[in-house]
C-alpha cells in the first residue's frame, strides 16, 4: 500500500528548503545529518552544499571512509546517471575478465545449489 504525500508539507515539517532536502537525500546515510543540513544555506548550489556539508567537523570527524557522495549528487542534482552503453563498453572491453567472473559466479551458484559451500 502507498501513501501521498505533499513534498511542500514535508519542506515546511522538516524545516527545510527544496535543495536541503535534496542534500539530506544524498547524505541520509548517517543519522546526524538533517541538523546539520538545516545550517546549510539553502539558496546555493546543491553539489556546494553537500561540499560544505562535508567540511562540518561533526561530519569529518565520522567520515573515516572519506565518502564524498559523488554518484549520489550527480543522480540528485543534476539527474544524470552512467550511460548503460559505457558499462557495456567497458564490458565488452574487458571480455576476458567479464567471462572469468561469469565463470565463477556460474560455479558458485552450482556449489550453493548443490550444499557444497565449503568448497567456496
Amino acid at each position: 500500500m502507498f501513501q501521498a504525500y505533499s513534498k511542500n508539507d514535508i519542506l515546511v515539517s522538516l524545516e527545510l528548503t527544496d535543495k536541503q532536502l535534496t542534500v539530506l537525500a544524498i547524505v541520509s546515510n548517517n543519522d546526524y545529518s538533517r541538523k546539520i543540513v538545516r545550517e546549510l544555506d539553502g539558496t546555493k548550489d546543491v553539489g556546494l552544499m553537500v561540499k560544505e556539508y562535508l567540511l562540518h567537523d561533526r561530519v569529518r570527524s565520522r567520515n573515516t571512509g572519506n565518502q564524498d557522495f559523488a554518484n549520489a549528487t550527480r543522480v540528485f542534482a543534476t539527474l544524470t546517471q552512467t550511460p548503460a552503453s559505457a558499462i557495456y563498453q567497458a564490458k565488452t572491453e574487458n571480455k576476458e575478465t567479464f567471462g572469468v567472473l561469469c565463470k565463477r559466479l556460474s560455479d558458485i551458484l552450482g556449489a550453493t545449489e548443490e550444499g557444497e559451500e565449503g568448497r567456496l
